[in-house]
């Protein structure tokens, strides 16, 4: 699923649509997520080291 698809409104008009959106939701929140483990090592970057990789606005590259 899209990420930007949290970001969609839903109109509900239909009772039994309604239900079943509510029982979806309620059975989602007693679904653990999996934990996520990294294969790679990560390493956090601040503007100014970002910029340095990729270069300036201008499109110029390092």
């Amino acid at each position: 699923m899209a990420t930007s698809s949290i970001f969609n409104n839903i109109k509900v008009t239909d009772k039994r649509f309604c239900k079943s959106l509510v029982k979806a939701l309620e059975d989602a929140k007693e679904v653990r997520c999996k934990e996520v483990v990294f294969s790679k090592s990560v390493k956090e970057l601040n503007a100014d080291q970002i910029i340095s990789v990729f270069g300036e606005e201008n499109g110029d590259r390092v």
